[in-house]
């Protein structure tokens, strides 16, 4: 659930990963058809930051991943908003652009009527089902071509 040495990290850096709503953040994923989903954080060196439009101050970015770098949905924090997240999908074995797809805010309702509402209102773009399913994932292709990947062997059609 969390990925990474603690122990490496400041006790500010400890506080901030240990404060997350891990089991919270494992259910909205599910809701949208993910599983899986860890918890890990990035400290940023200067460059990235300077190529960063929300890049905390502290340097340390915290987010959830599942684990296929080709197939994945990955969450941030948003910096200095508590329960304020942003997500992505990385369907890059499909053929798709990640950026195309964008970044989608939400926020990680205590409540599970207005969490599951969130998750409804992003499965649009993150719905794991819409890329997983070949159907679904052709009409996706179909009435979004400009965010297929333009290489020459997309694996999964």
């Amino acid at each position: 659930m969390i990925r990474g040495d603690l122990g490496r990290l400041t006790q500010e850096q400890r506080e901030i990963v240990l404060a997350e709503p891990c089991w919270r953040m494992r259910w909205f994923a599910s809701l949208l058809n993910w599983n899986g989903l860890v918890l890990e954080w990035v400290r940023l060196n200067a460059e990235a930051v300077s190529h960063s439009r929300e890049a905390p101050e502290s340097r340390f970015l915290v987010y959830y991943l599942t684990t296929d770098p080709e197939f994945h949905i990955q969450i941030n924090v948003v910096p200095d908003h508590p329960m304020r997240y942003q997500a992505t999908v990385g369907p890059f074995r499909y053929g798709i652009s990640q950026i195309k797809i964008g970044w989608h805010r939400f926020e990680l309702f205590d409540d599970d009527a207005k969490l599951t509402a969130e998750a409804l209102r992003l499965k649009p773009f993150l719905d794991r089902q819409q890329f997983r399913d070949p159907a679904r994932r052709a009409a996706w292709k179909k009435s979004h071509p400009e965010f297929l990947l333009k290489r020459a062997n997309a694996r999964a059609r």
